[in-house]
């Protein structure tokens, strides 16, 4: 097992997690990435779920919803 390294990223309203998060991976050379936990506000996300008969479920929401845990 490798050298193991955590990162806090603290965000504005108002910006895009996942270019935060492709930034952090450029800048500090990361080939791969576990989000182990996260809080506070989200908005306009994509929920993807497995539903009756193995469908895929997708559902955009564009309002505020509280987080505590991903």
């Amino acid at each position: 097992m490798g050298d193991s390294n955590f990162y806090t990223m603290k965000l504005s309203d108002g910006e895009d997690l996942i270019q935060n998060i492709l930034e952090l991976v450029k800048e500090k050379e990361i080939t791969y990435v576990e989000i182990i936990s996260g809080r506070g506000k989200i908005r306009e996300f994509e929920l993807v779920s497995t539903g009756q008969k193995r469908s895929l479920d997708k559902s955009f929401f564009s309002e505020s919803f509280g987080i505590s845990a991903i």
